[in-house]
Order: structure tokens, then C-alpha cells, then sequence
């Protein structure tokens, strides 16, 4: 079910409501949490998610928060996966770094 409504509900994130971006960061944090394998199933899932992500991490503490702990369970859940998922997240490594590092320093990121 989730599976058929994944990229329809990917794109609600871009939704100009900022409740909605806020919910949907909520849901992409709880997907990563637990059914990442939804993500990782292939490259265009996984490429679309991380995208999504890094363009959104940005904007208000609620919704950046959300979406670093959701790149941090791609990481760990990636490893406990097992089956080469972890290294699907090699072409991404970089730039989820350079977003990460300068969220980091805003006051209102804990």
C-alpha cells in the first residue's frame, strides 16, 4: 500500500503549506525509522528521498530536525539492512555531509 503512494506522497513535501511540509518531514522521518527498505528498494526511490530531504533541511527547526534524524536512520538502517544498502548511500555521502554540517550550526537545531 505504502509502496503505491510513494512517490505521490514524496512530492507533498514541496506542498506551500508549511503544516504539510512539517507533517510530511514527520513521515519521512518515521519511514526511515521503520520501513527503509521502502527507500532502498531501488536508486529512483532512494535518489528522490535523499533529494527531497537535503532541499528541505533548510527551512524551519521542526522540519529540519525532522529531516536530519530521518538522513540518520537512512545511515543506520542501511547497515542493519545488510545487502549492499549501505553502500547505496556512497553517492550521497558528500553532499548529506556538507547539508548537515551547516545545519549543525544553526542556533535553533538541536
Amino acid at each position: 500500500m505504502i509502496g503505491q503512494d510513494f512517490f505521490g506522497f514524496m512530492e507533498m513535501i514541496n506542498d506551500p503549506v508549511p503544516k504539510v511540509r512539517q507533517t510530511v518531514a514527520f513521515v519521512y522521518y518515521k519511514l526511515s525509522e521503520f520501513v527503509p527498505h521502502l527507500i532502498f528498494s531501488n536508486d529512483v526511490n532512494l535518489k528522490s528521498f535523499i533529494e527531497k530531504c537535503l532541499a528541505h533541511c533548510d527551512e524551519h527547526q521542526t522540519i529540519a530536525n525532522l529531516l536530519v534524524g530521518t538522513l540518520k536512520h537512512l545511515f543506520i538502517n542501511s547497515n542493519k539492512l545488510g545487502e549492499g544498502c549501505n553502500q547505496l548511500l556512497n553517492p550521497y555521502f558528500n553532499s548529506i555531509f556538507e547539508k548537515l554540517v551547516g545545519v549543525m550550526y544553526r542556533e535553533d537545531i538541536h
